[in-house]
C-alpha cells in the first residue's frame, strides 16, 4: 500500500518510509502552521507549495531510489522515501 506521513512537531513522522515503484506517499500536515514538501534529486523534482494545517499532499514515486523530502520553512525536517 502507500505510505502516510504526518508532519507533527515539526518533524515528519515517520521518518523513513519504504515504498515500491509506481506508488505514493500521502503527507499531512498535522501542525498548527504552515509546512511545505520539497524533494530536488536528479530521480524526481517536487515541490508542494504552501501546505496548510489539515491539508494532504500526495506524491508519487516514478523513478527508483532514495529521496529524502524536506520542509524549506522548517528545513532540520526530513523524511527519507
Amino acid at each position: 500500500g502507500d505510505g502516510t506521513v504526518v508532519q507533527r512537531d515539526e518533524r515528519f513522522m515517520p521518518a523513513t518510509v519504504t515504498i515500491k515503484m509506481g506508488q505514493s506517499i500521502v503527507v499531512k500536515n498535522d501542525d498548527p502552521f504552515v509546512h511545505h514538501v520539497f524533494v530536488d534529486s536528479p530521480g524526481m523534482k517536487y515541490d508542494s507549495g504552501e501546505q496548510r494545517p489539515g491539508r494532504t499532499v500526495t506524491i508519487k514515486f516514478d523513478v527508483p531510489g532514495e529521496y529524502v523530502l524536506e520542509c524549506a520553512i522548517h528545513l532540520k525536517m526530513k523524511l527519507k522515501v
